[in-house]
């Protein structure tokens, strides 16, 4: 249901029970406190220091390989075209050949949010 999250009141709700971490009996694991981090990053509903505040959050609970991870899709699915640019550049120009595969893989990504693709258009062939 995470995932399906798409209007503003939804993801208000999402974000409500990110920072509280529970509601009701159901505890939040860490595998959805990623999905939902995820899901505030490429919203556009957000402010960057609202995303940066979940970053964090979830920094403070997971420092394993998942959270750098995480954090490469977030760097990529932040939506705004000058992001977007960067990110491209990233992955394509000089710094390329320092990018590990997952790294890579987790940047592309971001880009393949759907509410995004006017975004995008101009990476497409």
């Amino acid at each position: 249901m995470l995932s399906m999250a798409s209007s503003i009141d939804q993801l208000d709700l999402v974000q409500a029970w990110y920072f509280k971490t529970t509601v009701a009996p159901v505890t939040i694991t860490t595998v959805q406190m990623h999905l939902m981090v995820k899901m505030i990053f490429r919203s556009t509903e957000f402010d960057q220091a609202t995303k940066d505040k979940a970053l964090v959050a979830l920094k403070a609970v997971d420092s394993s390989d998942k959270f750098g991870l995480t954090e490469k899709y977030c760097e990529a699915a932040i939506p705004t075209i000058e992001n977007k640019r960067a990110v491209w550049k990233k992955l394509f120009g000089a710094e390329s050949d320092k990018l590990g595969l997952y790294d890579i893989t987790n940047l592309c990504m971001g880009f393949r949010s759907i509410s995004q693709r006017a975004l995008v258009a101009e990476f497409a062939d």
